[in-house]
């Protein structure tokens, strides 16, 4: 009990044994502190004692029991900087807890072997100093308990490193590394809160959550049954064009024209859910190039409500102009859906009968491929400065007019700019 270290030298137990550090923090002093023999010997942590590594471990290949583990500590052993990075060689034995794995400085700690039991990870680095890493190796994991990051990154050597049974990956402005875009990873359910980034892999999660303010960058062409953005923004960078990781089993890394049309029709339809937003000029911004978001390639998404004040049921049209991409939905039935065939300009009309008294759900999703695209009636009638355009929604390269009397117009005076909520 108490403080202790172990400071140096090498421990080889031939037989099965085991070393036990009650409620205390045991220290693995530096580098030429070694472990050997087989996994069959226990290193035992438990009334919530703790790991401590000081300097960058040596050969440690025992099963560590950490079923009743607190924490395990990586630091750099004084004040000079220098990056630790050690690793447990030998199986891990979690309990019904999530330990957490603290990653100041700029740390690594790697888990090489196979984790297992009900329990999780909770990988942690101070707002204070350079965000650490925490890795897993092996494809053989089988804890339930899923992964906690904060401040920090979760790097995935191999699938099966993050069980696709066990829980979720719940991210706080942190990011998941993959080593490879091959071979797929099948994992669970990514929650995201604040900014995050998702680089490089291929495969599905279950489903993906961003909430909070900031963006999560989807750098990766991995993929979700549903991407669910309640706040802040989703980027998908046109390096990777990686929109289409969102559809399962595919792993086409965009570029070019018709590959970007390809993605969008399929995101256009069901693959990410908003939550409703109100409009106050306000959208989800999904997708952009680096570069400037007015000029280049970028997708944005709006979701809302428009109300019917009358006391009868009504007839309402719209019309929209964009380039190259806009989808327009009213109580999630398509009122129009253009994609362009070749990357100019799309004008389309829509109109919806019946609409009953009260509000009404409204989804209006717009990509614009570089230009400025055009209203209703061709050319002759294009928008052509940001002036007009914020007559519609919402302004830039994309415009969307509402008329309630129901005209199916092709003049565009007879289009207003949309109201929400309450018109």
């Amino acid at each position: 009990k108490g403080g202790s270290q172990i400071a140096w030298g090498c421990w080889n137990i031939k037989n099965p044994g085991k070393i036990i550090s009650k409620a205390s923090i045991l220290t693995i002093q530096n580098g030429n502190t070694h472990l050997k023999g087989s996994s069959a010997n226990t290193m035992v942590i438990t009334n919530n004692g703790s790991l401590y590594f000081n300097k960058t471990s040596g050969d440690l290949s025992w099963t560590l029991d950490a079923r009743d583990m607190l924490a395990i500590a990586v630091s750099d052993g004084g004040p000079t900087y220098s990056t630790n990075t050690s690793f447990w060689g030998g199986p891990v034995l979690l309990g019904d807890t999530r330990p957490r794995v603290n990653l100041n400085r700029g740390h690594w700690f790697t888990f090489k072997e196979a984790i297992s039991g009900k329990g999780g990870l909770y990988a942690y680095s101070s707002a204070n100093y350079p965000p650490g890493q925490l890795n897993l190796m092996s494809p053989n994991n089988s804890f339930e308990g899923g992964v906690g990051v904060l401040r920090s990154s979760l790097k995935l050597w191999k699938p099966g490193a993050l069980p696709a049974d066990g829980g979720a990956l719940m991210m706080t402005n942190s990011a998941v590394l993959f080593v490879n875009d091959e071979p797929a990873y099948s994992l669970p359910d990514l929650q995201v809160h604040g900014t995050g980034l998702v680089s490089r892999g291929s495969g599905t999660w279950k489903a993906a959550t961003k909430t909070g303010d900031g963006a999560l960058v989807w750098d990766s062409n991995i993929g979700a049954n549903t991407l669910d953005v309640q706040s802040g923004t989703v980027e998908f960078p046109y390096s990777r064009a990686s929109i289409a990781g969102l559809i399962e089993n595919e792993r086409t890394c965009y570029s070019g024209y018709s590959a970007v049309k390809a993605a969008w029709d399929k995101v256009f339809t069901n693959i990410v859910t908003l939550a409703p937003v109100a409009y106050n000029n306000k959208y989800y911004h999904l997708w952009s190039d680096p570069k400037d978001e007015g000029t280049d390639r970028y997708m944005v998404a709006y979701v809302g409500y428009i109300w019917n004040n009358e006391t009868t049921n009504v007839t309402w049209s719209f019309a929209g102009g964009a380039n190259t991409h806009l989808n327009v939905r009213l109580d999630g039935q398509s009122v129009f859906y253009f994609t362009g065939v070749t990357e100019a300009s799309c004008t389309m009309r829509g109109t919806v009968s019946g609409v009953t008294p009260g509000p009404h759900a409204i989804d209006i999703r717009g990509y614009n491929s570089g230009t400025t695209g055009s209203f209703i009636g061709g050319n002759n009638n294009a928008i052509t400065n940001r002036k007009e355009q914020t007559m519609y929604w919402p302004d830039g390269s994309f415009a969307v007019g509402f008329d309630k009397y129901g005209r199916d117009s092709e003049h565009q005076s007879d289009y207003k700019k949309l109201i929400d909520p309450g018109d």
